[in-house]
């Protein structure tokens, strides 16, 4: 049982011989997989003959697991029997089962206090289970306090000291969660929840549920809505079964997040309903902060309307209530109160979304740098109803869908970014296309090749959304709403801003875009009709550059037919062009 190989324990024990500490082990077993009720009955029936220590170990077990169930009021019933049983009230059981009950009713600090209680009674006595039990206990009372790197050594120590082997233990496995949550290790942690899930069933359906829960979390953070969605129904009987209604509502609010990130409001909002009903309202206030904070968000960006004063001032309510650094968080951010102050690393994903909040341009940078997908259309204010094409800056690009948020592998080349956006503007045909793109007059003997290679080149880098280019009788368009967040030019974000500054229209920026013009040339080509003579020496103090970038912007003018090269040397001259 100490191993954690429950189903080995109750294939190999014969229940009418077992001595008392065989029988306490398969009292135990049964409840640890699920077969809870089994586990009250043999227990009963045999409660008289078990031994002191055996008989506070299997109401433990069984208190844990009613616990577990939300049976809340079994549990306790158990757990004061072992209180008030003077064989068994100074055993390292009956304070682990206390610590274990105020941690799932939200109270952490009287959980950590009973957790550091079982230690001390357990090193007292040499019970290597129970202490590596309460260590494990005592780390995840830190970490929902906000001392995440203190709770999570402990979790490992707790592995250490216990008897259980492999990556998918439940102290590992917990250890791996509370890692994931805190967006530690974002580049691999997907990849390292599903190793510990395709490995095989845990001991135990909990802590299964646990991983395939956050898993799903995770999945949903990085954009991909659809596969959260799939891993979720697949993982629902199992959940249902096991009759956890934190985990039933904690399943609710995963589906109700993705409804949310796909901004389908009918759906959010049914989930939400669906895990307001498995809450017990005497214990899961945590709970219920997490589902008034998603319906807040709901109403607020899907429905565009203010909560109602009902919700807010339950908000309120359970702000006086309710410990954990999570639930201060989700508060902090509904209420537009002051966020919890945790040390620097503690919880980098909750720092992150703070940064996003404050200095949106950085937040958002660090979101895709971290592979935090489905967090940005949220982060940018875009719709997620229609399909989206979003430039990024590097010629870096993504897809938005109902599916998801997908990076492109490879960078968009300049010439389908030049496509995307003529098509973006409406239907085009073949001369559309060459003279917007290349620049030429159409011939159908010496352009239809390129515009066919040009156009596969583009189907290719887009894959799956390949199909958002639209093939008509007489033309192509996108099907998609394309966002370009890209710079105007390569110089980036102080030419964005000088850009700004020229009073340019719209319409002569984007023609010269096409084109690859920097911020100096547009203004050039926009003040042709007024000043139509150029010199390096006039270009050279109207931009403050150097005389070698005066004569290589200019020439380059030149070659795009903005503007004609007159003289030699000191009586060069630029004036206006075929193309102006």
């Amino acid at each position: 049982f100490e191993l954690g190989r429950h189903r080995e324990v109750l294939e190999r024990t014969k229940w009418a011989s077992a001595s008392s500490p065989a029988s306490a082990a398969y009292i135990a077993s049964l409840a640890s997989v699920g077969q809870t009720d089994d586990a009250k009955v043999l227990f009963e029936e045999r409660m008289e003959k078990l031994k002191p220590a055996d008989r506070a170990r299997a109401r433990f077990t069984l208190a844990l697991a009613y616990t577990r169930l939300s049976r809340f009021k079994l549990a306790r019933k158990l757990l004061l029997e072992n209180r008030d049983d003077p064989k068994c009230k100074d055993l390292p059981d009956v304070f682990q089962g206390i610590g274990i009950y105020y941690y799932y009713t939200g109270r952490f600090q009287k959980s950590a206090s009973f957790a550091k209680r079982a230690m001390k009674s357990s090193l007292a006595r040499q019970d290597d289970y129970i202490h590596a039990l309460a260590t494990d206990l005592y780390g995840h009372a830190l970490v929902q306090t906000g001392h995440r790197s203190a709770g999570i050594r402990l979790l490992e120590q707790a592995r250490t000291k216990s008897k259980t082997t492999g990556a998918s233990d439940p102290f590992s496995t917990e250890r791996l969660i509370y890692e994931a949550e805190a967006g530690l290790r974002p580049e691999s942690i997907v990849t390292e929840l599903q190793t510990v899930l395709e490995a095989g069933p845990a001991e135990t359906f909990y802590t299964r549920a646990n991983l395939t829960l956050e898993l799903a979390r995770q999945l949903t953070l990085r954009g991909s809505w659809q596969e959260a969605r799939q891993l979720l129904d697949r993982e629902a009987p199992s959940i249902y079964s096991f009759q956890n209604r934190r985990q039933e509502a904690l399943l609710q609010l995963r589906l109700a997040e993705i409804a949310y990130r796909q901004n389908d409001a009918p759906s959010a909002t049914h989930f939400l309903q669906a895990a307001r009903r498995c809450l017990k309202k005497v214990v899961d206030n945590a709970f219920e902060i997490r589902i008034l904070g998603l319906e807040q968000k709901v109403e607020r960006r899907l429905l565009g309307r203010e909560p109602n004063e009902q919700s807010s001032a339950r908000m309120l309510a359970l702000s006086k209530i309710c410990e954990g650094a999570m639930s201060a968080r989700i508060l902090a951010r509904t209420t537009s109160g002051p966020a919890p102050e945790s040390p620097h690393g503690e919880d980098p994903l909750g720092d992150l979304l703070d940064l996003v909040s404050k200095s949106p341009r950085q937040g958002l940078r660090e979101l895709l740098s971290k592979g935090y997908l489905g967090l940005w259309p949220e982060a940018k204010k875009l719709a997620t109803t229609d399909s989206q094409l979003v430039i990024l800056e590097n010629q870096r690009w993504l897809t938005i869908d109902r599916g998801g948020v997908k990076m492109a592998a490879a960078a968009l080349s300049p010439t389908s970014k030049k496509i995307l956006r003529v098509l973006a503007l409406g239907k085009t045909d073949k001369e559309g296309l060459i003279k917007s793109v290349w620049g030429y007059e159409y011939d159908p003997l010496r352009h239809d090749a390129t515009i066919y290679a040009a156009l596969a080149a583009l189907r290719k880098a887009l894959g799956p959304a390949s199909s958002w280019i639209q093939t008509l009788d007489d033309g192509w368009k996108l099907t998609a709403h394309l966002v370009d967040e890209s710079p105007t030019s390569d110089s980036g974000e102080v030419e964005n801003a000088q850009i700004s500054k020229l009073n340019v229209t719209t319409k002569t920026i984007f023609a010269a875009e096409l084109r690859d013009l920097n911020w100096r040339q547009i203004k050039v080509v926009e003040d042709l009709e007024t000043k139509s003579v150029w010199t390096p020496g006039s270009y050279r103090e109207s931009f403050a550059v150097s005389t070698m970038t005066a004569w290589r912007d200019l020439d380059d003018l030149v070659q795009k037919r903005y503007l004609i090269k007159t003289g030699a040397g000191r009586g060069t001259a630029y004036l206006k062009g075929t193309d102006s």
